[in-house]
């Protein structure tokens, strides 16, 4: 099977595109740039593959080598498509009193449409630690109980952070819980969790949402979330190393590119990913004098998966780099 790779270098503006083919290349073999630069197409023998490209390269000859090869490697001036970022879904600003939440595996109604009046963001996946933080230097006079650090969770009040949406018990619907979990009273999958004093914490990985009942309910991969999640752990903890556990699995893992424009013919079409570099480790598994962050997180095993599974869309010889594995995350 032919692969077509291309990666956009947003620092020195270069597209790099490597092409693996299943046979020697011959007098068939041939590659040429759509007239506005935005496609890659390639003929070798009877097959012709076209690869959306990430970024435009100036227009250029791109020649065969007169010996046979398997594999072509170019190296492209590029410039970067004038496009606006993309934003991350369900602030609190997307969600109002018209929202109503879905399970994303069989769409049973969770959150009913008007259940929750008024939604707010929470600092960060990190607020209980800015409490401490933030508690650690007040006077001692004014030094709070556990208690008073906890969440309050007001019925008819949504709170909102990157990866879970926090509501009242008694504004959910179709919602079980057991010792641990919260899960769909319909098909049973796991949507989140339940904290005694918490309220319910829906996995926004988990869910559709409908931002008004004329609006058919929105969901998106784990892959982009998880993508999002590990650049705000870069974000606030200052480091791009990180030793991550949960559900009893552990891996390593380092953001070793968070800008990356990139397109595979294994895809559908051009994406922003982070480069993930990864090992997995065991549990409890720190190397001593490693600068490394540690993120608790419940989906590990299911980030292992998407990291192995994303190989595919790279070039053999980039599935390895000074010994870690390489995956890709694509973002929203």
């Amino acid at each position: 099977m032919t692969l077509i790779y291309a990666e956009y270098l947003p620092n020195i503006k270069t597209l790099n595109i490597q092409i693996i083919l299943p046979s020697l290349t011959n007098p068939s073999t041939k590659l040429s740039l759509s007239p506005d630069n935005t496609y890659l197409t390639l003929q070798h023998n009877s097959e012709t593959t076209t690869l959306n490209l990430p970024a435009h390269p100036t227009s250029q000859p791109l020649p065969i080598p007169s010996k046979p090869v398997t594999e072509l490697n170019y190296r492209l001036p590029a410039l970067c498509p004038d496009t606006p970022s993309p934003t991350i879904p369900w602030t609190a600003q997307d969600l109002t009193q018209t929202t109503s939440i879905l399970c994303s595996s069989c769409k049973a109604t969770l959150l009913p449409c008007g259940a929750v009046k008024t939604w707010k963001n929470l600092p960060s996946e990190h607020w209980a630690d800015m409490m401490d933080l933030w508690h650690c230097h007040k006077p001692l006079g004014g030094a709070a109980t556990i208690a008073e650090r906890r969440l309050v969770i007001e019925k008819g009040v949504g709170l909102v952070d990157l990866m879970d949406i926090v509501i009242d018990q008694t504004d959910c619907m179709d919602v079980k819980i057991n010792a641990t979990h919260a899960l769909c009273g319909t098909c049973g999958e796991v949507i989140g969790m339940k904290r005694v004093e918490d309220g319910v914490w829906l996995r926004k990985p988990f869910l559709s949402v409908s931002l008004s009942p004329a609006r058919k309910g929105d969901c998106f991969p784990l892959e982009n979330w998880l993508a999002e999640f590990i650049l705000q752990e870069v974000e606030w903890q200052g480091v791009r190393k990180f030793v991550v556990e949960g559900s009893g699995e552990a891996l390593r893992i380092w953001a070793f590119a968070m800008e990356n424009l990139v397109s595979s013919s294994m895809w559908d079409k051009p994406g922003r990913v982070v480069k993930v570099l990864w090992c997995e480790i065991e549990k409890d598994g720190r190397q001593e004098g490693l600068l490394m962050g540690e993120i608790g997180l419940r989906e590990t095993p299911q980030l292992r998966d998407l990291l192995k599974e994303s190989a595919v869309a790279l070039p053999e010889s980039m599935r390895v780099f000074q010994g870690w594995r390489v995956g890709l995350l694509r973002r929203f």
